[in-house]
C-alpha cells in the first residue's frame, strides 16, 4: 500500500481510499470500509439456543435478528460494552428471541461467528404505529400559545416543516432577513446522547427556503434580544461553549439566555410541555413535521415542492411516509363522491 486518503470519516466507520501497487507495477485506489471495534454478545441458556433482538434499522428500513451489541467506547472493556448495548437493545427492541445457534468462537480475538442458520424463531408480525398529525386549529392554537415562549420563534421553524437537528443547527448567517430566506446547510444531532455536527440527512437537504413575513419579523425580534441579552451577560454570554467539542464557531439562532445552543433532548421535551400548557392532544416533535407536510399537501402544493421543501430525495417518499389523511379528510372524500354521483 503507498498511501490512503479518507472520504469520510465519523464515530461509527472510515470510508476512504487505499493506493495499492499491484504486481505488476500498476497502481489502483481500492475503497475501504473500517469499522470502529464493535462487540457482540452471545447469550446462550441451558437449551444452548442463542438470544437474538428483533430490531429496526431506519437506514434499510426493514426489521432483522441482531445479536445483540455496539461500539467499544474509548478505554471500555468490549466485554462491558457489549453487556451494555445487549441491556439497552433488548430495553428498546419489540421483542427477544431463542434461536438454535452454532457459534464458533475464535480465542483471543473477541469475534463470534454464526456457522449455521437460525432455525425455530419466528419474528413477530411488524405494525407500523400511525403517525398522529394536527389539524389547521390544533396548530394555530399551538402558535398562539408559543407567541409568547422566548423561542417562539424555534416552534414556528419546527412547524415549517424542518427538522429538529435543522433548527437546532441553524446559525445566524444561515439567515438572510433582508432576502427573507433560511438556508439549511448543518444538522446538529444527537448520536448515543452526545450532540454532534452533521450535514443534513439527504442529500437534498442543504436547501433554501422563503421565509414568511410572520418568520422574519419572530427572527428579527428573537436577534435583537440576543444582542439584549449578550450585553446584559457581559463575558459570561456564550462561555459555555467552551467545553463542547462538537462547536467550531458561529453565533446559533436557538440558544438559551447565556448564547448556548439548546440540547436537542430539552428542545423535544420542552415541545411536550408547551403544548400540555396549550391544552393540545400529544403529538411527537417530529410529528409536527408531519403535520406541516401534510397540510401543505391538503392545501393544494404539489407533493414535488413538498417533497423539495421537506428535503427529501424523492417526492413517492414524502407522500408515502409524511402525507396522512385524517377523518375529515375522508368526509371531504364523501362530499365529492357525492357531487359525483347525484343524478341531475
Amino acid at each position: 500500500m503507498c498511501g490512503e486518503r479518507e472520504i469520510y470519516g465519523c464515530p461509527e466507520l472510515w470510508l476512504g481510499q487505499l493506493d495499492v501497487q499491484l504486481p505488476d507495477g500498476e497502481r489502483v485506489w481500492e475503497h475501504v470500509v473500517r469499522l470502529h471495534r464493535v462487540a457482540l454478545l452471545a447469550l446462550v441458556d441451558e437449551q444452548d439456543r442463542v438470544m437474538l433482538v428483533w430490531r429496526y434499522r431506519f437506514a434499510a428500513d426493514r426489521w432483522g435478528w441482531e445479536l445483540p451489541g455496539g461500539l467499544v467506547d474509548e478505554d471500555e472493556d468490549p466485554a462491558g460494552a457489549a453487556v451494555r448495548e445487549a441491556s439497552a437493545g433488548a430495553g428498546g427492541t419489540r421483542f427477544v428471541g431463542w434461536a438454535i445457534v452454532t457459534a464458533a468462537v475464535e480465542r483471543g480475538s473477541e469475534v463470534a461467528t454464526l456457522n449455521r442458520g437460525i432455525s425455530g424463531v419466528r419474528p413477530p408480525e411488524h405494525v407500523p404505529r400511525q403517525r398522529e398529525t394536527w389539524s389547521k386549529a390544533e396548530v394555530r392554537k399551538f402558535l398562539a400559545k408559543a407567541s409568547s415562549d422566548r423561542l417562539h420563534v424555534a416552534w414556528r421553524l419546527s412547524l415549517y416543516g424542518l427538522r429538529r437537528s435543522e433548527v437546532l443547527g441553524l446559525r445566524w448567517s444561515d439567515i438572510d432577513l433582508k432576502a427573507k430566506t433560511l438556508t439549511v446547510d448543518q444538522a446538529r444531532v444527537l448520536v448515543d446522547y452526545k450532540v454532534r455536527i452533521e450535514e443534513p440527512k439527504s442529500r437534498n437537504g442543504k436547501r433554501t427556503l422563503p421565509l414568511d413575513d410572520v418568520l422574519v419579523t419572530a427572527l428579527t425580534a428573537l436577534r435583537k434580544l440576543q444582542l439584549e441579552e449578550s450585553a446584559a451577560a457581559g463575558t459570561a454570554y456564550q462561555t459555555g461553549l467552551t467545553a463542547p467539542d462538537w462547536y467550531s464557531g458561529g453565533e446559533y439562532v436557538i440558544t438559551d439566555e447565556l448564547g448556548v445552543p439548546v440540547h436537542p433532548e430539552w428542545y423535544s421535551d420542552e415541545f411536550g410541555r408547551l403544548l400540555r400548557r396549550a391544552g393540545l392532544r400529544r403529538i411527537t416533535l417530529h410529528e409536527s413535521r408531519h403535520t406541516t407536510l401534510t397540510l401543505m399537501e391538503h392545501a393544494g402544493v404539489p407533493i414535488s415542492i413538498v417533497s423539495k421543501w421537506a428535503g427529501h430525495y424523492d417526492s413517492a417518499f414524502t407522500q408515502k411516509t409524511y402525507v396522512h389523511a385524517s377523518n375529515e379528510d375522508l368526509q371531504r372524500g364523501r362530499s365529492a363522491l357525492a357531487k359525483i354521483h347525484k343524478i341531475a
